[in-house]
C-alpha cells in the first residue's frame, strides 16, 4: 500500500470518528515537510491540541447562537471613556461570571442610548465563553413569554429553565412603570434565578 493511499485511508477514517480539526491539522502535516523535524509525540500534541481548541470554539459558538443576542458585543469593545462613566476594572470582574456562580443577579441601570443593550450583550457573550448556559430577553419579549406560560399552564418549568443565565435589557423608567402582576413575574424570575446554579 502506497504511502499516499495509507494516509487518504486514516483521513477517511478520522471523518467518520468526526475529529474534523484532527483531519484537517494531519492534512497539514502531510503537506508540509517542516513537520517532518518533530517526534512522534510532538506531532501527535499538536493534533490533539487542534482537537481540543476547534471543539471548545465550536461550544462557544453554540451557546452564543443559543443565547439569541440583538447584537455581537465582546468586553473588549466596550467604549470606557471617561465620559460613560464605566469602570474598566469592575466590567473585567463581571466578565469573569464570579458573580454567577454566586447566584447573584446583575441589574445595569442608564437612560435610553446609554449602551445597556451594548454592555448586557457583552457580559452574555463572556458568560458563553466561560461555557455558561446563556439567552437574552428584552422585557417586552419576556413578558409574552410570561404570557403564554401563563395560558399553557407552563409557568413553573418555564421559570425553571429560563433563569439559569439570563441578560435583558430595559430602561429602569419602564420597569418602574410596569403593572403589579408584571413586576411579580420579574420578582419570582429573579428571586429564582438567585438559588439556581448556573448550568454548564
Amino acid at each position: 500500500m502506497s504511502s499516499q493511499s495509507s494516509h487518504q485511508i486514516l483521513l477517511d477514517q478520522l471523518a467518520l470518528l468526526r475529529l474534523s480539526a484532527f483531519r484537517q491539522a494531519l492534512e497539514s502535516q502531510f503537506a508540509s515537510p517542516h513537520y517532518e523535524e518533530l517526534s512522534f509525540e510532538e506531532r501527535l500534541s499538536l493534533l490533539v491540541e487542534h482537537e481540543v481548541h476547534q471543539r471548545q470554539q465550536n461550544r462557544i459558538q453554540r451557546r452564543v447562537h443559543q443565547a439569541r443576542f440583538s447584537q455581537r458585543a465582546m468586553v473588549q469593545d466596550i467604549d470606557f471613556s471617561a465620559g460613560r462613566g464605566l469602570h474598566r476594572q469592575q466590567v473585567l470582574q463581571l466578565a469573569q461570571t464570579t458573580w454567577i456562580h454566586k447566584h447573584l443577579n446583575l441589574i445595569i441601570l442608564g437612560p435610553t442610548g446609554a449602551g445597556k443593550t451594548f454592555l448586557s450583550c457583552a457580559l452574555g457573550y463572556a458568560a458563553c465563553e466561560q461555557d455558561l448556559v446563556t439567552r437574552y430577553f428584552r422585557l417586552p419579549r419576556l413578558f409574552q413569554d410570561f404570557n403564554m406560560a401563563h395560558f399553557e399552564g407552563s409557568y413553573p418549568h418555564f421559570i425553571n429553565r429560563s433563569v439559569k443565565l439570563i441578560c435583558s435589557s430595559s430602561t429602569i423608567g419602564s420597569v418602574i412603570n410596569l403593572p403589579w402582576w408584571k413586576l411579580s413575574s420579574c420578582w419570582i424570575f429573579w428571586m429564582t434565578a438567585m438559588v439556581m446554579r448556573p448550568s454548564c
